[in-house]
């Protein structure tokens, strides 16, 4: 169990945790704020978990690409992988004092995590929230906090800062509204035109999903299963955690179904080291875990499997089969997070173990499969339109100005 870990399994040592990262976050922001003016040519971007992926490296892209004269600052953590992060962007560890420096100095800042109550937004900067999650299953913040004293405990103290600071909050789904506005009291700005990291996912280019599958040592004609679970909090200080799916059969079963060769790719959550357990070593699975931008791992593939994660919404927008494998939902529920609807009273494809698994991939039809995506992004009112990034970049264009 790793220091963090230790103080979120005590709701005390969780509440002093987090005071005291609340108060450094208060006095180092206006500390920098007070002595070293705003730099007009510089954007910040934090990530969740500090891997180089997700809407803030969307938007540094397009923001290179199209302003090349910008200095683009990247927030990472200990144990991210940098060799990802382009020679053009400069990293910056988190929660030092460059960290802090960075952030009270830079014309904007591009978000995907939720910043401790306390931090100073100066006049000048332009604070956007890209979050992670706007199609998700899951309640979070306030909502998880109300409902489960397993999750009130882990995370008592916390308070975020987003009501206070943030000036533009985006979403690709109306269903998110409500919940982003009850979850951590956001009363502020939302704009309802998608989120940057899927607008790759509308806009697909061939020509980058046959480099993706070529760094990965993909075939470029065999067709991909995306096996992507989301987190456990109650078992996050073990570092790992196995699943009871068998991949070896599911993709089995596809070819069957099919005729196609498949592939099996299994992606763990970025707070786990290991997922899988005895399939891991099959030659038709590949442990994609390492690869940083699950929106580039969701266009190349033509299956995805997960259970409670918000990436089914997302892919949907792309359009393919998408089957939840929830074989825990009752200790799932009980332990990490309550959701907000009943999977009965939605349209995605539930399975609870192999057997009902294997029949819905027998039941495989391309028409159901589009009627399927459709039906999902009715559900969550989706509002995706693939120009997400040019967005963002004219709101932090207009910073200060």
């Amino acid at each position: 169990m790793d220091i963090r870990s230790f103080f979120k399994s005590n709701s005390v040592l969780a509440w002093i945790g987090y005071t005291i990262r609340q108060f450094c976050y208060m006095v180092m922001t206006r500390f920098f704020a007070c002595i070293l003016p705003v730099d007009k040519n510089k954007v910040f971007f934090l990530n969740f978990n500090g891997k180089y992926g997700d809407s803030p490296k969307a938007v540094a892209e397009y923001l290179h690409l199209h302003y090349p004269e910008l200095r683009l600052e990247w927030v990472y953590s200990l144990g991210s992988d940098l060799i990802a992060v382009p020679d053009y962007i400069t990293p910056v560890k988190y929660e030092t004092i460059s960290f802090f420096r960075e952030m009270a100095t830079s014309r904007a800042w591009v978000c995907s995590k939720l910043l401790p109550k306390g931090t100073f937004k100066r006049k000048g900067q332009t604070y956007i929230q890209t979050w992670h999650g706007d199609k998700g299953f899951k309640k979070f913040a306030d909502d998880a906090a109300r409902e489960l004293e397993s999750y009130r405990k882990r995370t008592a103290g916390r308070r975020f800062s987003e009501s206070e600071i943030c000036d533009w909050f985006l979403t690709g789904s109306e269903w998110f509204v409500p919940l982003i506005r009850s979850a951590i009291g956001y009363s502020g700005k939302i704009i309802k035109k998608g989120v940057p990291r899927n607008d790759c996912l509308i806009n697909i280019s061939q020509d980058k999903v046959t480099a993706i599958k070529s760094e990965l040592g993909i075939d470029e004609n065999k067709k991909i299963v995306l096996y992507a679970p989301t987190f456990r909090d109650h078992e996050a200080s073990a570092g790992s955690v196995s699943f009871n799916i068998d991949l070896g059969k599911v993709t089995e079963a596809m070819k069957k179904k099919t005729g196609d060769d498949w592939i099996c790719l299994f992606r763990t959550h970025p707070g786990f080291q290991k997922t899988v357990g005895s399939n891991d070593k099959e030659t038709r699975l590949l442990d994609v875990s390492s690869y940083p931008d699950m929106a580039e791992l969701l266009m190349i593939a033509d299956m995805l499997i997960t259970d409670y994660s918000s990436c089914a919404g997302d892919f949907a927008v792309k359009g393919g089969f998408i089957l939840l494998y929830q074989d825990d939902t009752e200790s799932f529920t009980s332990q990490d997070r309550t959701l907000y609807f009943k999977m009965e009273e939605s349209p995605f494809l539930v399975a609870h173990n192999m057997e009902e698994a294997t029949a819905l991939i027998n039941g495989y039809d391309v028409k159901r499969v589009v009627d399927n995506c459709r039906e999902i992004c009715d559900f969550y009112k989706t509002c995706e339109t693939g120009d997400s990034c040019r967005i963002v970049s004219d709101l932090i264009l207009s910073a200060g100005t």
